[in-house]
């Protein structure tokens, strides 16, 4: 310990020692030896347990779903991976999501560390008809950034209201 040889007249003192490269996920046992002249005293064995690893989150983009004329739920899954998580979409209707794109923040955002292939959504209103918009689910954690697959929906085209009373046979 670091505090190793305590003084003559220490009743009681508190030690310490720094230990690195322990694996993740792992429990280790110590235990605190004293010896003086007048013998060796054991400690207590206890036991601390290293947090697991943290590695960058893994996404999945969905198929979109509640597809209108000008609204759609953007879907998708994304893990944690140890490490609290912002989740967004960037949305477009380019096909490589190069420009014209728009990011917004999943409604499950942010995720707990331990979000194990969670559900994430985003709702958009005022998409134009018959047209072919492209996203893909974006995680972010301390260990990194992961871009999910690019995905596609089409609107619905707008439906055509005939007046019968217009129609000649």
């Amino acid at each position: 310990a670091a505090e190793s040889p305590l003084a003559l007249n220490a009743s009681s003192a508190s030690v310490t020692y720094s230990l690195s490269g322990l694996a993740a996920s792992t429990t280790y046992y110590y235990r605190v030896i004293a010896t003086n002249s007048a013998g060796t005293t054991n400690g207590l064995i206890v036991s601390f347990t290293t947090s697991a690893a943290v590695s960058a989150p893994t996404v999945t983009s969905g198929a979109a779903s509640g597809v209108t004329v000008s609204a759609a739920t953007l879907n998708g899954t994304v893990s944690a991976n140890n490490a609290a998580t912002t989740v967004t979409f960037k949305y477009g209707t380019v096909a490589d999501l190069s420009s014209g794109t728009t990011t917004v923040t999943a409604a499950e955002s942010p995720l707990a560390l331990n979000a194990s292939s969670a559900s994430v959504t985003y709702s958009l209103s005022g998409l134009a008809a018959s047209t072919t918009y492209y996203y893909r689910v974006i995680a972010t954690n301390s260990a990194g950034t992961t871009n999910g697959l690019i995905v596609s929906f089409t609107t619905d085209r707008k439906s055509t209201r005939l007046n019968s009373s217009h129609i000649t046979i």
